[in-house]
């Protein structure tokens, strides 16, 4: 990805309502003003091997898969708080704690974050199987997470309702995806301290968390080099 393309992606996002139902569902947006800077958790998801096994099928038999990977993806992001906020092929951006300022809603919505990060892994995986069983493909999803400051917005027109998500906090975010390996979750030092020190993880993540490894630290031009953490797979795997 260019940094046009990461500039771009991480402007805006276009995503109509989900056929019936809101397109919100399940987040109260009444604390949020039509833009706001507000503290969030961002998920980045890159489904990694899809690109370049994919030129065997046909067109239709893709855009069919990348539709059942980004509905199931959605389904799960939604499930745990969150809310997608931009698709580019096969890779996605969602956002936790965009509908509250409350004291204390960024230790919530980082547990949100993780335990969907872990459930969309295993529903990557579990997609993974089928398409490897059905079209011989291997693919698998490359996970980055950040915290921070963010410009976010929310625009209404007659049929369309827009998240913009903006700023550094979304940049790394996305970088930590790149460094991710395929079946992995990358994050900054700070996610990790923070998930150490949340005592309340449910549907599983907590041994997980637990047994988050440090990652060789990401430079950044003339700034200081970012601590990295992860959740790693044992070995790597041929088509990250």
């Amino acid at each position: 990805m260019t940094d046009l393309q990461v500039s771009q992606f991480t402007m805006a996002s276009h995503l109509p309502p989900v056929a019936g139902r809101p397109a919100l569902a399940g987040i109260s947006l009444r604390s949020l003003k039509q833009s706001d800077r507000r503290d969030v958790v961002v998920l980045c998801a890159d489904l990694r091997g899809f690109k370049q096994n994919s030129q065997m099928l046909s067109a239709h038999t893709v855009l069919a898969m990348l539709d059942t990977f980004c509905s199931r993806m959605n389904e799960i992001i939604e499930c745990n708080g969150g809310v997608l906020v931009n698709i580019q092929g096969d890779t996605l951006l969602a956002a936790f704690g965009i509908g509250s300022s409350i004291e204390g809603a960024q230790s919530e919505a980082l547990r949100q974050a993780i335990t969907c990060a872990h459930q969309m892994q295993a529903g990557a995986q579990a997609m993974a199987d089928e398409w490897a069983e059905e079209f011989g493909l291997r693919t698998a999803l490359g996970i980055g997470l950040n915290s921070g400051e963010a410009v976010v917005g929310l625009s209404d027109t007659a049929d369309l309702q827009r998240y913009t998500v903006f700023g550094d906090c979304v940049e790394l975010a996305l970088r930590f995806m790149h460094r991710a390996r395929a079946g992995e979750i990358v994050f900054s030092a700070a996610v990790n301290k923070a998930l150490q020190d949340s005592c309340a993880l449910t549907n599983g993540v907590t041994n997980s968390v637990t047994n988050t490894e440090a990652l060789p630290e990401m430079a950044r031009g003339g700034l200081a080099p970012i601590e990295l953490f992860g959740i790693t797979i044992e070995t790597r795997l041929d088509f990250t």
